[in-house]
């Protein structure tokens, strides 16, 4: 029961590491540009951790950025509260703020404790696969 489980709600950080880890050298080894991941949805954020996008220069290469500063939950919290829509899931947090799962959720966790943030329960109707996104509102 417990692989099944894990077959129909994979976890998603496992793959999204090793995309991280493996898409520049593979994209490289392929000719594949980076303007192709984008075109197929990867993030900015996770091109941006891959290697794969960052600042034009004034010679029309690339500079990748080493590493940015991580982001807190005090962080996420904040910006939560700035600049997310009225009703919200963990996802959308992900793609529109960043930060990694669990600090996500620590942020998330701080604010309903606090009250400032409500926790809704799933997703209402929710047809996708594995189990329905929780629902937050401010």
């Amino acid at each position: 029961m417990a692989a099944l489980n894990r077959a129909r709600v994979p976890d998603l950080c496992s793959y999204e590491d090793g995309f991280v880890r493996h898409a520049k050298a593979w994209a490289r080894s392929n000719d594949i540009p980076p303007s192709i991941f984008s075109e197929l949805g990867v993030p900015e954020a996770m091109l941006r951790s891959a290697g794969l996008s960052g600042k034009r220069t004034r010679s029309g290469g690339t500079r990748v950025h080493e590493r940015s500063r991580s982001i807190t939950a005090k962080d996420i919290s904040g910006a939560i509260l700035r600049q997310m829509p009225e009703v919200f899931t963990l996802a959308d947090v992900a793609s529109e703020i960043g930060g990694s799962p669990m600090t996500i959720r620590k942020a998330i966790d701080e604010l309903v404790q606090s009250g400032k943030v409500k926790k809704l329960g799933p997703t209402p109707a929710w047809t996708g696969r594995g189990r329905a996104p929780l629902q937050f509102s401010k």
